[in-house]
């Protein structure tokens, strides 16, 4: 169990069970996982940058967050600010907001504090994967002409 405080004083409370034990065996392994955690897919809304994997990744306090290059409209941007690991996910908070509408890709270089899962399994690197931008267009439209028909 992993207990943290953020900055508004609201608690988040992550409780992580190992199926081993488990009341009526609900859940057996069959064998060593030598399988590699897998990117499914990776989402963006301003400056969270979340990759969802296919199982749940080892959770250390902070993934080093140079192990990560994003590109913005074919441009690099600047190191992101953390990454942190949440059961499937590596949430990832970069130094500058994306705008809505903007083209954004993901590279990742595996390294000593990268993606692993709890059977310590590295995730492969990649280059140039697409983020689906979900950033939402929160400015209001701009009028820039108004016509008036009449006598």
């Amino acid at each position: 169990m992993i207990y943290r405080r953020c900055n508004k004083g609201l608690a988040i409370l992550i409780m992580f069970c190992l199926l081993v034990g488990l009341p009526g065996n609900a859940f057996a392994f069959t064998g060593a996982d030598n399988q590699p955690p897998q990117l499914n897919q990776a989402k963006i809304v301003g400056t969270l940058l979340t990759l969802e994997f296919n199982e749940l990744l080892k959770a250390i306090p902070t993934r080093d967050p140079g192990l990560f290059t994003i590109k913005v409209n074919g441009t690099a941007q600047a190191q992101p600010k953390s990454a942190v690991v949440v059961l499937k996910n590596v949430v990832i908070n970069l130094a500058d907001t994306v705008n809505p509408g903007d083209h954004v890709a993901i590279s990742y270089q595996s390294g000593n504090k990268g993606i692993e899962d709890f059977a310590g399994n590295k995730a492969a690197a990649f280059d140039d994967y697409l983020v689906e931008n979900h950033t939402p267009d929160l400015i209001p439209p701009l009028i820039e002409e108004v016509f008036v028909d009449g006598a």
